[in-house]
């Protein structure tokens, strides 16, 4: 679990080119970085002696399925509780990240925010957050 938490985004090194462009590469378009990243963290994995296959393979479905849901770009869907944690975390983090960039980005500071179409809700700030 650790591993692929640490590695899911491994890809995006790869899939977007540096600053000042931050725009996808020829690879990147090609291949995306969930495939890319499956790939580099598996040629590493088979430098390692002995490390265990059904370990690498479960690494590799964690990473493959972190978008959780095929039509969210996940080759696969999770299979295994460690995918499905991933998955679920990395769903969180995206959504807690736009919420803050709503919040953030509303300069007049009012409570309602609006209909967003992420949350399918009109959001409101909550009365604690400043």
């Amino acid at each position: 679990m650790l591993v692929s938490a640490m590695f899911h985004d491994l890809g995006k090194l790869e899939e977007i080119s540096s600053f000042p462009e931050n725009d996808y590469t020829d690879e990147g378009n090609l291949l995306g970085h969930i495939f890319i990243g499956t790939a580099k963290l598996n040629e590493r994995m088979k430098t390692i002696p002995g490390f265990p296959k059904k370990m690498a393979s479960e690494i590799m479905h964690c990473i493959l399925a972190h978008h959780g849901e095929l039509e969210y770009g996940s080759p696969k869907k999770p299979a295994l509780m460690e995918a499905l944690a991933l998955s679920m975390a990395d769903n969180l983090d995206a959504k807690l990240q736009t919420m803050k960039e709503i919040l953030t980005g509303d300069e007049d500071k009012n409570d309602w925010l609006g209909f967003q179409r992420l949350f399918d809700s009109n959001v409101r700030r909550s009365s604690d957050y400043e």
